[in-house]
């Protein structure tokens, strides 16, 4: 059922009347819809209650941030900005509760179970950009921006260049994202690259489960293995799926459900 969440302004999906247990949080240029298997099993099989949210900027949900002070200057959200963002949400809605995060939706996790960690019980992390992707391969186009970013720092070239750049040689996210969310996307890389999530998941509480598509070739396994090496963290672990690609909550309901509600019932 949609559902307006207030006073954050944010949509989602609701499964149940019950206080939801479950949080779900979608990938880059994706939905709520992307869970609906997963809460309606959780549902029908559980009687477990559950939330998709549609994130700012996607699905039903607006970029709706704060600008900065100077009206000029375009205020660029970052993982923390998502995860504040939602507050609201799991303050009115929740207690103890689990989450599940794809991709983009895995980073705004980590930094929620660090907000509220005496409520998030559990994370579940799906092709999560943890690290940088470490097989691949830098390109001169990738030299070039990067020598053009350093220049546009030392006020030595001008940002509609490097924003030229981009747009001509950037990811078909970037290049299908709307300004603000190409500032959001160009932040949450630098944060994966600067070792933010990997700290974050270090100081956090929970119990932290990685589940991987063997077949991922967005964020690929590697990815997770070499995180586990460096995370500090006593109670995480690694679920690699056979014959699965990135989209793993779409083609594995029944097992995120399944999880799901293993965890839910083991906080109690």
């Amino acid at each position: 059922m949609l559902k307006t969440f207030l006073p954050s302004n944010l949509y989602g999906q609701s499964f149940g009347t019950k206080t939801p247990k479950v949080l779900m949080l979608h990938g880059w240029q994706r939905s709520s819809n992307d869970f609906s298997k997963i809460g309606a099993l959780l549902e029908s099989n559980y009687s477990i209650s559950s939330v998709a949210i549609d994130l700012p900027g996607f699905g039903v949900s607006d970029y709706s941030f704060s600008k900065n002070a100077n009206e000029n200057d375009l205020f660029v959200a970052g993982s923390l900005e998502y995860a504040k963002k939602l507050s609201s949400v799991i303050q009115s809605e929740f207690d103890n509760f689990i989450i599940l995060g794809h991709s983009f939706g895995g980073r705004v996790a980590i930094r929620l179970a660090n907000i509220f960690p005496n409520q998030v019980m559990a994370l579940v992390l799906t092709g999560v950009p943890l690290i940088s992707n470490p097989n691949s391969k830098k390109t001169k186009q990738n030299k070039l921006l990067k020598t053009y970013k350093t220049l546009n720092r030392l006020n030595l070239m001008p940002e509609t260049k490097v924003e030229k750049l981009r747009l001509k040689y950037g990811s078909l996210d970037y290049r299908n994202a709307t300004r603000e969310l190409r500032n959001t996307l160009v932040k949450v890389i630098a944060e994966t690259n600067e070792g933010v999530y990997l700290d974050e998941l270090s100081r956090s509480q929970c119990t932290v489960k990685l589940v991987w598509g063997d077949s991922d070739t967005e964020i690929p396994v590697e990815v997770a293995k070499k995180s586990l090496e460096t995370i500090e963290h006593a109670d995480i672990t690694l679920k690699v799926v056979a014959e699965a690609s990135h989209m793993l909550p779409l083609e594995k309901p029944e097992l995120f459900a399944d999880m799901l509600a293993s965890l839910v019932a083991e906080s109690g």
